[in-house]
């Protein structure tokens, strides 16, 4: 099994840094990151899903940087502050997550449109069920300074990539609310 970004296995994703996880320090943004990170990290066959992620990190490479497959890239692409008050001392962020799912197959001529096209519908598949958990947990609620914006996601299916044409990237796209942040949150 390979290491998560902060070298955690994927299977257990915590993050091991006390100081980088108080949250005292943290935007809100690196909170949604960090939160989103932990969803998707959870994207495992012992978990029930089809895929089996062996990375899942907080950016997106291009498919020939990737060192193993699947790979999850979470990264908050877009943000949009708007003022809630006269005195511009409340805040509300409307946020764009990516994410890209990389994956790669065999590159026999006879078994690759086959193979392909499993990896990527049990991909996408397996996507869909996690954003399905997203929604249910980080809709509005009080137990959360942030809520999946109720609205449809988008996924995109970008194939034969790399050098071999044995990747491919599922994007998928959604948005996020950030509520109430005080000026210094920002």
């Amino acid at each position: 099994m390979s290491d998560d970004f902060r070298g955690n296995p994927i299977a257990t994703f915590a993050v091991a840094d006390d100081n980088f996880t108080s949250g005292e320090n943290k935007s809100r943004l690196e909170v949604v990151q960090d939160d989103l990170l932990g969803e998707f990290a959870k994207v495992i066959r012992i978990n029930g899903y089809r895929s089996d992620t062996q990375n899942v990190i907080g950016a997106i490479r291009h498919p020939d940087m990737i060192p193993v497959f699947p790979e999850i890239g979470v990264v908050i692409s877009q943000v949009r502050t708007d003022p809630k008050d006269d005195a511009c001392t409340v805040f509300m962020q409307e946020a764009e997550v990516m994410v890209q799912a990389a994956i790669q197959t065999d590159t026999d001529p006879d078994e690759h449109p086959k193979n392909m096209q499993l990896a990527v519908g049990r991909m996408q598949h397996d996507l869909s069920r996690c954003m399905a958990g997203i929604f249910k947990t980080y809709i509005v609620s009080n137990d959360h300074k942030w809520n999946v914006k109720k609205e449809p996601f988008t996924m995109a299916l970008f194939t034969d990539l790399g050098m071999k044409q044995d990747r491919a990237a599922i994007i998928l796209t959604f948005k996020v609310h950030i509520r109430n942040l005080e000026a210094a949150m920002v």
